[in-house]
């Protein structure tokens, strides 16, 4: 190997890219952790969601159809004149009396709050970690100009945003649920 061929490093860019490395994993993996979390702790209230939304939509749809045979039976300009767009409130009541239904209980939300802390926690030693990475890869540059540290940058950058957008969405979920 030549020495163009190399990869200059030092210390600081190895400790560099190795906390940029570990951060970016361990933000990617609580992202990951908090979709799956939520999906497995809410799965019954986002099926039963849908399918209010499905049997709303069905009854809306039976609704027109009739509105339509109404109106070309001439009695459906009464109709809509007396009781309104009835496909539109019987679609609605549909949908409420599904999601009504539909009750989230203290356990669930015990398990979200002490998940979400779990995960503001790791957004903020992420956040600190990576601005450790970002400050070690910008002292190995400036102790030798030369080295490249690509990966490093990205993944701090990264890192870093995902860091104080989870925090932010943590902190708003938990601020929610505590009022």
């Amino acid at each position: 190997m030549h020495m163009d061929d190399e990869v200059k490093t030092n210390g600081l860019a190895t400790a560099a890219r190795i906390i940029a490395i570990i951060v970016f994993s361990l933000i990617m993996a609580s992202l990951v952790t908090a979709i799956a979390t939520d999906l497995s702790i809410f799965s019954e209230q986002i099926f039963g969601f849908f399918g209010a939304c499905i049997v709303s939509a069905i009854v809306f749809l039976f609704g027109c159809v009739l509105l339509l045979l109404s109106i070309m039976l001439v009695f459906g300009f009464y109709l809509l004149n007396s009781e309104g767009f009835w496909p539109g409130r019987w679609a609605a009541a549909a949908f409420y009396d599904v999601m009504k239904d539909i009750k989230i209980t203290q356990v669930q939300l015990n398990t979200l709050i002490s998940i979400r802390i779990l995960l503001l926690t790791i957004c903020i030693v992420v956040f600190i970690a990576s601005i450790v990475a970002l400050s070690l890869a910008k002292s190995a540059r400036k102790k030798d100009p030369e080295i490249r540290q690509g990966l490093t940058k990205t993944f701090g950058i990264l890192s870093l945003i995902f860091s104080i957008f989870g925090a932010m969405a943590s902190g708003v979920l938990l601020l929610i649920l505590s009022v």
